[in-house]
């Protein structure tokens, strides 16, 4: 027994750690474009839609990605799936590092999106599989740090690392350790327990047999996933929540604060950086106490809340703010709306069938996740508009960030009718109705 218990934590935390360091290379390479901006712009002539433009190449195959990562992680599971994800990574990562025009680099980030469209579904399988169902979440959420980790080191250390670096020196090392990931992803990890001899850990996983007897047809699982009333007003927050969120760390966080607040780069950076700082912290808290209370809804209010009143101070009132601790805590505090993705998608996980986890999550990832393609481009393009028009500095920036403020309230909104699952898949109950 006690030799079991050892096999099963070696494997479970091998699997925990290579899809957490997956996560720190996605939300990475998906953040360091705004503290980037001041080296490419000027080195391949980009307008401020085509730098938008520039980031979301990373998101157009991410969120193709997202539903045939379901159907892979479901047959295959996270091993292949994500061993050889990170291999392309590296190759992007590569690519990227060594691009002498504006179309080889935007080659280079699209190859590194392709390849990071895997980690949400490998981390939700991991932690279906190898873990308790009563607290996913809360492994969930520390799979999550890693992500926010990879957010806030794109923030001022990235900034500080290019100076030293370069960005291609900076971009080529991340290349090679992608590559190292993917030899101990494909070399150490395990899909499930049953790999490697034990039971499953799920007990939902255990009353409907293994999970090669248990498979659903991808269209059964599509089918049921859509006609659940459920999902909607979920992809609507997660939407709102992850378009937001990436617009301002990723790619318009740092000019933000460099045109407002007259900041460098690195010093625009460090708010950034308390940012995600924010989003690791509150990403560990939240999922937890959700977890302890049995309640799923009430974080959502507060997180979603605090994001609200905050586009709203930054858009309407940034005229009143000003460089300094203050603003270094709403920074931090908004981080919370980036923590809250993991919650949703424990969400996801509890309101559809318990053997369809790749699908769900996949299908509810690609839908959710064009958001990041679409609101950072509208803003790249309010941008230019606003610019021909004369507007710079504040005033452009509360143009361009309305839409912004009136979708956080929205996502607020849109947590009312969702389903309050308290900790547990309550699919047996919706299917019933």
């Amino acid at each position: 027994m006690k030799e079991q218990k050892r096999s099963l934590n070696f494997y479970r935390w091998i699997a925990f750690t290579c899809v957490g360091f997956a996560f720190f290379l996605n939300m990475f390479h998906r953040a360091s474009t705004g503290v980037l901006k001041g080296l490419l712009v000027p080195e391949f002539g980009l307008s401020a839609t085509a730098f938008s433009n520039f980031g979301a190449m990373f998101f157009y195959p991410y969120v193709v990605m997202q539903m045939p990562s379901g159907i892979l992680v479901d047959r295959y599971g996270p091993r292949y799936v994500l061993g050889f994800s990170t291999l392309v990574c590296a190759a992007g990562a590569l690519l990227f590092s060594m691009s002498g025009s504006y179309g080889m680099a935007c080659l280079g980030r699209a190859i590194i999106g392709c390849s990071m469209g895997t980690v949400v579904v490998c981390n939700q399988k991991v932690c279906s599989q190898w873990f308790p169902e009563n607290r996913v979440a809360t492994i969930s959420a520390f799979g999550g740090a890693f992500s926010n980790l990879g957010t806030f080191a794109a923030q001022a250390p990235l900034a500080f690392m290019v100076g030293i670096m370069g960005w291609r020196g900076m971009f080529g090392a991340l290349a090679v350790f992608a590559a190292v990931l993917s030899a101990v992803t494909l070399l150490f990890v395990r899909n499930t327990p049953e790999d490697i001899g034990l039971p499953p850990v799920n007990e939902a996983l255990r009353n409907k047999g293994s999970q090669k007897s248990a498979r659903v047809p991808f269209k059964q699982s599509f089918k049921a996933l859509m006609s659940n009333k459920y999902i909607y007003p979920m992809l609507i927050a997660l939407s709102i929540q992850l378009g937001t969120y990436t617009l301002f760390s990723g790619t318009w966080g740092v000019p933000f604060m460099e045109e407002v607040f007259r900041l460098s780069t690195i010093d625009a950076a460090k708010y950034t950086s308390a940012l995600a700082m924010g989003s690791m912290i509150f990403g560990l808290l939240l999922p937890t106490i959700s977890d302890t209370i049995r309640n799923r809804k009430a974080p959502l209010f507060v997180t979603f809340g605090v994001s609200a009143a905050i586009w709203i101070a930054l858009t309407f009132f940034s005229t009143r703010l000003s460089p300094g601790f203050g603003l270094l805590l709403m920074m931090f505090l908004l981080g919370m709306s980036g923590c809250s993705t993991g919650l949703m998608y424990s969400i996801v996980r509890e309101i559809n069938d318990p053997r369809t986890v790749g699908v769900s999550v996949g299908t509810c990832n690609m839908i959710a996740m064009s958001s990041c393609i679409y609101m950072p481009i509208i803003a790249g393009v309010l941008m230019d508009k606003y610019t021909a028009q004369g507007l710079s500095g504040v005033p452009l920036f509360q143009r361009a960030f309305t839409f912004c403020a009136v979708l956080s309230v929205l996502g607020f909104v849109s947590i009312f009718p969702m389903k309050e699952t308290h900790g547990r898949n309550v699919y047996r109950e919706l299917s019933a109705k």
